[in-house]
């Protein structure tokens, strides 16, 4: 399936991406990695502000494994996937997406409630893309739009400076995406 949102230029595809492959991924993530809090840059205050108080919620949870982060954060294996991925998106996409420059792994848990943010500012020139690795009743919200339920193996391609939030699911523990920031190739 490929779907336009015009407006926002979002683009929803399914990406052939074997679902056993998907399982092997979200098995080394549960396994295999460590987590760290998410938030913007420069505030992170509001982590040990939210954690420390009754009923505190988190804003999800990351691991970055390329882009800039030290040698030692570098994964292969997850790397190796995101850009398999990536190719297979790349023959299917309207956009003319170039390198990677960023991968997350994100893990969002039912208390997790996040803020509206950019990957990158306006002007950066980037593509985000949002690929599910398991259907949940989670997904991303676009400002001014609609919330875009987690379906597996599909991937949501943007501008990276569109404001969006992920949303955790209420149904299942866990929500899992992988999160790539790329340049834009057409300028």
């Amino acid at each position: 399936m490929k779907k336009i949102i015009k407006d926002l230029n979002i683009e929803v595809l399914d990406i052939p991406f074997p679902k056993e492959s998907n399982k092997q991924i979200l098995s080394y993530l549960t396994g295999h990695t460590s987590w760290n809090f998410a938030t913007d840059l420069g505030q992170d205050h509001l982590i040990k502000d939210n954690i420390t108080k009754p009923n505190g919620n988190d804003y999800g949870f990351y691991r970055r494994t390329f882009g800039d982060v030290p040698q030692n954060e570098h994964d292969a294996y997850l790397n190796t996937m995101a850009q398999t991925i990536k190719h297979m998106i790349d023959e299917k996409s309207n956009f003319n997406i170039g390198i990677i420059q960023r991968i997350y792994w994100n893990m969002y848990v039912n208390s997790s409630t996040m803020v509206y943010h950019r990957d990158k500012e306006i002007g950066d020139n980037c593509i985000s893309i949002v690929y599910n690795l398991h259907s949940n009743d989670g997904g991303t919200n676009f400002k001014d739009y609609k919330t875009i339920t987690s379906k597996e193996s599909q991937a949501l391609i943007f501008k990276s400076d569109i404001l969006h939030k992920g949303v955790a699911p209420k149904k299942i523990p866990f929500r899992f995406c992988l999160n790539m920031v790329c340049i834009n190739n057409n300028k």
